[in-house]
Protein backbone atom coordinates (compact mmCIF):
# COMPACT_ATOMS: atom_id res chain seq x y z
CA UNK A 1 0.00 0.00 0.00
CA UNK A 2 1.23 3.22 -1.01
CA UNK A 3 0.76 6.47 0.71
CA UNK A 4 -0.60 8.44 -1.57
CA UNK A 5 -3.48 5.67 -1.67
CA UNK A 6 -3.77 5.73 1.83
CA UNK A 7 -4.38 9.73 1.90
CA UNK A 8 -6.89 9.64 -1.26
CA UNK A 9 -9.18 6.80 0.62
CA UNK A 10 -9.36 8.69 3.80
CA UNK A 11 -8.74 12.57 3.21
CA UNK A 12 -12.41 13.24 3.04
CA UNK A 13 -13.42 11.04 6.21
CA UNK A 14 -13.41 13.54 9.19
CA UNK A 15 -13.23 12.64 13.09
CA UNK A 16 -16.69 11.61 13.84
CA UNK A 17 -17.82 8.47 16.11
CA UNK A 18 -18.48 5.44 14.23
CA UNK A 19 -18.84 1.88 15.35
CA UNK A 20 -17.38 -0.97 13.79
CA UNK A 21 -17.92 -4.56 14.25
CA UNK A 22 -15.50 -7.13 15.38
CA UNK A 23 -15.32 -9.46 12.26
CA UNK A 24 -14.30 -6.20 10.63
CA UNK A 25 -11.81 -5.19 13.26
CA UNK A 26 -10.42 -8.66 13.40
CA UNK A 27 -9.66 -8.25 9.44
CA UNK A 28 -7.34 -4.97 10.26
CA UNK A 29 -5.76 -6.84 13.15
CA UNK A 30 -4.21 -9.40 10.70
CA UNK A 31 -1.78 -6.60 9.21
CA UNK A 32 -1.65 -4.29 11.40
CA UNK A 33 -1.66 -3.38 15.59
CA UNK A 34 -4.69 -1.28 16.44
CA UNK A 35 -4.64 0.29 19.76
CA UNK A 36 -7.52 1.08 21.92
CA UNK A 37 -7.00 4.40 23.61
CA UNK A 38 -9.00 7.20 25.56
CA UNK A 39 -9.33 10.83 24.77
CA UNK A 40 -7.32 12.39 27.87
CA UNK A 41 -9.86 15.71 27.50
CA UNK A 42 -13.75 13.94 26.30
CA UNK A 43 -12.68 10.55 27.67
CA UNK A 44 -13.94 8.90 24.25
CA UNK A 45 -12.54 5.89 23.73
CA UNK A 46 -10.48 5.45 19.75
CA UNK A 47 -8.83 2.87 18.20
CA UNK A 48 -5.81 4.08 16.74
CA UNK A 49 -3.19 2.25 13.99
CA UNK A 50 0.07 3.51 12.94
CA UNK A 51 0.19 4.93 9.34
CA UNK A 52 4.19 3.44 8.79
CA UNK A 53 2.32 0.26 10.09
CA UNK A 54 -0.15 0.22 8.10
CA UNK A 55 2.03 1.48 5.12
CA UNK A 56 4.53 -1.54 6.04
CA UNK A 57 2.03 -4.08 5.98
CA UNK A 58 0.49 -6.74 3.65
CA UNK A 59 -2.62 -5.38 3.82
CA UNK A 60 -4.49 -5.28 0.43
CA UNK A 61 -4.86 -2.06 -1.14
CA UNK A 62 -8.54 -2.84 -1.29
CA UNK A 63 -9.18 -2.71 2.26
CA UNK A 64 -8.92 0.68 2.23
CA UNK A 65 -12.55 1.01 1.13
CA UNK A 66 -13.52 -0.72 3.84
CA UNK A 67 -11.31 1.23 6.54
CA UNK A 68 -13.35 4.33 4.46
CA UNK A 69 -16.62 3.09 5.69
CA UNK A 70 -15.97 2.44 8.76
CA UNK A 71 -14.91 6.12 9.14
CA UNK A 72 -11.09 5.84 10.17
CA UNK A 73 -9.52 9.25 9.88
CA UNK A 74 -6.15 10.85 10.17
CA UNK A 75 -5.22 12.45 13.65
CA UNK A 76 -3.61 16.33 12.78
CA UNK A 77 -0.39 15.22 12.15
CA UNK A 78 -1.36 12.35 9.60
CA UNK A 79 0.34 10.21 11.23
CA UNK A 80 -1.97 7.95 12.74
CA UNK A 81 -5.81 6.72 11.63
CA UNK A 82 -8.28 6.75 14.23
CA UNK A 83 -12.04 5.71 14.63
CA UNK A 84 -13.55 7.01 17.65
CA UNK A 85 -16.15 5.07 19.08
CA UNK A 86 -19.92 5.58 19.22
Amino acid sequence: MRKDELENALSNNELTFSSVKFTELNNIIQYVNVKLNMDSISFDYFYEIDVGDLLHSKMPSADLDDLKREGWSFNNTKDKIILYLK
